[in-house]
């Protein structure tokens, strides 16, 4: 896969082959795209540029779906994360699994959703088995769906090499059943080359950024067929 590009290039929004998005096209040709070797795949851009919305809302589709979803979130406790997913799905979270790394609340507090609680965001171990776990459960129910919230925080606790040799087994894991990886990461939190070699454990990427006037843009990158010219990204409400 190819190095994120820089800020600096001109938007393709709005002129021919680069038409906002909608969420049909985001969730079929990402989530379920017809190229099925694209299993992980990098979601990079800096704050607030739309990351985690995009994230939730690609994590949901695969539960309307019946399919298994398992958050990993490195920021937040689980409560935070499950009343966030409930603007997208509003029926029913069992598919849910949440690995908790903030440790700072008992899993019982979550209501229908299952709940690991890991006490540190730096022990990569406890986290790798308790995805394991849920990645194998999921498995016997259908697809599953894994997102990673966020690759910046797992670096700010552990050494890039551990976190990498995570990662490779991570991605490993998802790439075994046939699932669907998805990974927040804001670049501007590591250096140039450890983001490079990241983007060696992805299958693709999607780059987020706001332009100056405030607008959101997206764009992919060796994601099959997707066009990989930045477009306008207001949000992939349905």
């Amino acid at each position: 896969m190819g190095s994120g590009a820089g800020g600096s290039e001109t938007s393709d929004a709005g002129t021919a082959g680069g038409a906002t998005p909608t969420a049909f096209d985001l969730t079929t040709q990402i989530v379920r795209g017809t190229d099925q070797s694209e299993r992980n795949i990098l979601i990079a851009g800096p704050p607030m540029s739309g990351k985690r919305e995009l994230l939730l809302r690609l994590l949901a589709a695969g539960n309307r779906r019946g399919e298994s979803v398992i958050y990993v979130s490195l920021r937040d406790n689980a409560r935070t994360i499950g009343t966030e997913y409930e603007a997208y799905v509003t029926d029913d979270r069992r598919q849910l699994g949440i690995v908790d790394c903030v440790g700072d609340r008992p899993a019982s507090d979550v209501s229908g959703i299952s709940v690991a609680t890991i006490n540190s965001p730096s022990d990569l171990t406890g986290i790798g088995i308790e995805a394991s776990k849920l990645i194998e459960r999921g498995v016997t129910q259908g697809d599953v769906n894994l997102g990673v919230d966020s690759l910046s925080t797992l670096l700010l606790y552990a050494e890039f090499e551990p976190a990498f040799r995570f990662l490779h087994v991570l991605t490993g894991r998802v790439s075994a059943v046939d699932g669907l990886g998805l990974y927040l990461l804001d670049p501007t939190t590591i250096e140039e080359e450890q983001f490079r070699q990241l983007q060696t454990l992805f299958d693709g990427m999607i780059e987020l950024r706001e332009t100056d006037e405030g607008s959101r843009e997206l764009r992919a990158r060796g994601l099959g067929d997707i066009p990989e010219n930045w477009r306008r990204y207001d949000g992939i409400a349905e």
